[in-house]
């Protein structure tokens, strides 16, 4: 498979074969970035710098989106029984470290 020069431009990266390609993976297999790198690549999307700021999603974008997530299954669509929800709460009763509290409101 050879590409034309369009084509490659058109990718703008070159072609890495599967040899180097199984290289690559081997050689960062298990590395992960350190704090000071995973703050760095935070940094770098924040505000302005995100790709996305000052975009809005089309209304026929909005619309495909919300027509994928009709009928999805994960857990923000399930319906959980009145047992297990008072289960949950039990088990977040007293825990101000939870998930919708908020810095301002001193866990209430």
């Amino acid at each position: 498979m050879n590409p034309t020069l369009a084509e490659t431009r058109k990718r703008k990266s070159r072609i890495i074969s599967e040899e180097t390609r199984k290289k690559l993976s081997a050689a960062m297999s298990g590395k992960h970035p350190n704090a000071e790198a995973r703050k760095k690549m935070s940094d770098k999307k924040k505000g302005e710098k995100h790709p996305n700021f000052g975009k809005h999603l089309s209304s026929e974008t909005r619309k495909k989106i919300s027509e994928s997530n009709k009928g999805n299954t994960s857990a923000l669509g399930c319906i959980r029984s009145e047992e297990f929800k008072q289960k949950i709460a039990d088990a977040k009763r007293g825990n101000t470290n939870v998930r919708g509290t908020f810095w301002w409101t001193n866990g209430i």
